[in-house]
C-alpha cells in the first residue's frame, strides 16, 4: 500500500492537520462514545491514561483523573475556504449565487414565492438554511422549530511565558467533555487568527436575538461563561494566562430539547459577528 493520504487533503479543501484530543473520565457515556466511534470506524487513535496525557502533553493538567483518547487523522478545517468550495460545487451544478440579499417574505403555494430586498424569485421548493434567522423567517407561515440562537464568547488566551517554551511545545485541538464538573465542552487550540495565542472556548452561552445580538434577551439570565472558562483554565491550563488577550463572539443556533432544555449538540450553524480587543 502506498503512503496514507489525509482526509483533509483528499477533500480538497485547505486545512490544517492537528492532532486531536478528546479529554474525559472514563465512565463518562459521551467520552465512551468517541472512543467506540473510532474502534468502529478504525481510525487511527490511541487511549492515553491520565499519567500518559500528563507526561505526552504537560501544558494539559488533569484535575480529576481523565484520560483522552487521541485522534491522528484530526484537523482544523478553514471555514470560509470550506464553503468556498461548497458554493462552486453549487454553481458547477448550474446554481446561481445571489449575496448580499436579504429574505423578507416566503409565499408557499405550488409554486413558492420568495421576496427579497432585490426582487422576487419563484420555485417549486424552497430550502431554508437562514441558521439564527430560520424562525424569523418561518413565523408568518405559522411554524417554528425547536432552535435557540446562543451568544458565544471565544477567548484567546497568552502564556504567561512568552514564547514556545510558555506554550510547552504545539499544544493539540483538544476537546474537553464533562471537565471541571460542567456539562459543557470546553475547546482549544492554536490560533491560527493571533500568532503566539491560544484560543479556548466554553461551549455554550446566553440566548440572543440574532438581529440585536448586543442586547441580553429578557426572559434568560446570563450564562456566567468567562467566569466558568476562566476557572477552567486555572485549573486544566495553568501555563495560560487566564485573562483573554482577545475576544470575539459568534452566533449558534442549536436545538432546543423537551421543555427548552437546549441539548449538548454541536451547533447546527455558527456565525462570527464581532470582535473586542
Amino acid at each position: 500500500m502506498g503512503p496514507r493520504i489525509h482526509p483533509f487533503t483528499r477533500s480538497g479543501v485547505n486545512a490544517r492537520p492537528m492532532l486531536a484530543l478528546v479529554v474525559g473520565h472514563q465512565e463518562n457515556p459521551e467520552f465512551q462514545g468517541y472512543r467506540q466511534a473510532m474502534e468502529h470506524h478504525r481510525v487511527p487513535s490511541e487511549t492515553l491514561s491520565p499519567q500518559q496525557l500528563a507526561h505526552r502533553f504537560p501544558g494539559i493538567h488533569p484535575h480529576g483523573g481523565e484520560m483522552a483518547v487521541a485522534d491522528h487523522t484530526a484537523g482544523v478545517l478553514y471555514a470560509n475556504k470550506a464553503l468556498k468550495v461548497v458554493q462552486d460545487l453549487f454553481q458547477s451544478h448550474k446554481g446561481t449565487l445571489r449575496d448580499g440579499e436579504k429574505v423578507l417574505h416566503i409565499l408557499p403555494g405550488p409554486v413558492v414565492t420568495v421576496t427579497t430586498s432585490h426582487g422576487r424569485y419563484q420555485a417549486k421548493r424552497l430550502v431554508v438554511t437562514a441558521g439564527a434567522w430560520t424562525n424569523h423567517l418561518l413565523a408568518p407561515l405559522g411554524l417554528q422549530l425547536p432552535l435557540q440562537p446562543l451568544r458565544i464568547r471565544v477567548c484567546y488566551l497568552r502564556a504567561k511565558v512568552p514564547g514556545p517554551e510558555g506554550l510547552l511545545g504545539q499544544p493539540p485541538c483538544f476537546l474537553g467533555i464533562g471537565l471541571n464538573q460542567d456539562k459543557h465542552h470546553f475547546y482549544g487550540l492554536l490560533s491560527g487568527e493571533y500568532p503566539d495565542l491560544v484560543k479556548v472556548c466554553y461551549h455554550h452561552g446566553s440566548p440572543a436575538d440574532p438581529d440585536r445580538p448586543n442586547q441580553q434577551v429578557q426572559a434568560s439570565p446570563p450564562v456566567p461563561d468567562l467566569q466558568r472558562l476562566q476557572d477552567f483554565v486555572s485549573k486544566y491550563l495553568p501555563g495560560l494566562d487566564p485573562e483573554p488577550a482577545v475576544q470575539e463572539w459568534c452566533l449558534y443556533t442549536v436545538r432546543r430539547g423537551p421543555a427548552g432544555r437546549k441539548t449538548p449538540v454541536a451547533p447546527l450553524s455558527s456565525t462570527q459577528i464581532w470582535e473586542s480587543h
